[in-house]
């Protein structure tokens, strides 16, 4: 019986270590977390931006944050409780929720991704409550969004194949995929663009779009359309994904001709 009980004791011991382990590799994230939801709850929309991760600011100014905030009752939080905290590399999650000044609990997740030694946002997603009919429709992108989106993913993935190698798109594509892929898988399927095209004119040219966002079944959008380039007309259907308050890419196809 008391070998047993020296057993357990030890188990409970590396239990509270892992635990306190957690908490501290992953303090930096709520403190980033406490601290943007205090600026956003006294109005200071300029500080809470700044917590943002540059990518993140890249497509949302102050205000849409603010309208994004308030719209779904964020703006005004007086405590939060984490009850999965995750890191791997140089990303991090933080799923649990925040109570409002009102009392209403509300189940978020926030991503995050270390800039310059801090942990800055990079996604905020808030779970909505009731039936759900297709929310993410009434948030496509208009078209001038739509067109950015496209010459961004465009950009990317023209300079990965001048690079002959996809690790600047895998880099800049959404969490969702980063899970399901690896940069070699990428480089195998398109590989067949190294050293046979350069896509890096295209920089330079405007998307045209056949066809504008569409939402798809799972729930991705999907926009499809061509670039008219100087040497070759360049074909793309590239799937995005809404993580937090923005659109990540999902997936690409390119058909060069």
């Amino acid at each position: 019986m008391k070998k047993f009980w020296k057993i357990a004791a030890g188990i409970a011991a590396a239990i509270a270590l892992f635990i306190g382990a957690i908490f501290y590799f992953t303090a930096g994230m709520s403190d980033t977390a406490d601290s943007f939801f205090a600026a956003a709850s006294e109005g200071d929309n300029a500080s809470a931006h700044s917590y943002l991760s540059s990518d993140f600011k890249a497509g949302t100014d102050e205000n849409e944050l603010a309208e994004y905030l308030a719209a779904n009752s964020l703006d005004k939080v007086r405590d939060m409780s984490w009850s999965t905290r995750k890191i791997e590399g140089g990303k991090g999650i933080l799923s649990g929720t925040v109570t409002t000044q009102s009392g209403t609990v509300i189940p978020v997740d926030v991503s995050f991704v270390k800039e310059d030694g801090d942990w800055k946002i990079y996604g905020l997603d808030r779970s909505s409550s009731g039936l759900q009919l297709g929310d993410s429709a009434s948030r496509l992108p208009d078209n001038e969004e739509q067109a950015r989106l496209i010459h961004n993913t465009m950009g990317f993935f023209a300079q990965s194949v001048e690079n002959k190698s996809m690790d600047i798109l895998y880099k800049n594509v959404s969490d969702t995929w980063q899970r399901q892929t690896e940069v070699a898988e990428l480089d195998r399927i398109f590989g067949g663009f190294y050293g046979k095209v350069d896509l890096l004119p295209l920089r330079e040219a405007k998307p045209v779009i056949t066809r504008p966002a569409t939402m798809e079944d799972d729930g991705s959008m999907s926009i499809k359309g061509y670039y008219d380039g100087p040497d070759n007309v360049v074909e793309y259907d590239f799937s995005y994904v809404l993580e937090g308050a923005q659109w990540e890419v999902l997936g690409i196809t390119v058909n060069v001709r």
